[in-house]
């Protein structure tokens, strides 16, 4: 659950990092990871759930979970996102 909470910025890219490696190996079992944040997310994780106040809002693929319509609803906030090198990006748009 949120592990990268009180990481500094060189400690939570190296978290990250690790958990990118784990996730792309074909021995590894399911692994579940709990953020808030969209930048957390490793390349490789292929499935995502979303909730909104304990209740499931979308689940599935990650591309087609982790869209800026589906952030938005989540959070009450106008999102933007982007994939950039396989790192998820969230913004809000004013």
């Amino acid at each position: 659950d949120e592990p990268t909470a009180g990481l500094d910025l060189v400690g939570r890219e190296q978290l990250v990092s690790s958990l990118a490696s784990v996730a792309s190996d074909p021995q590894t079992p399911a692994t579940l990871l709990v953020t808030h944040h969209t930048d957390e997310i490793p390349p490789g994780f292929t499935h995502g759930l979303l909730l909104r106040e304990g209740q499931p809002l979308a689940s599935g693929p990650i591309n087609e979970v982790l869209t800026a319509d589906s952030l938005s609803e989540c959070f009450g906030l106008r999102l933007q996102l982007e994939n950039r090198d396989g790192r998820w990006l969230s913004w809000t748009t004013g």
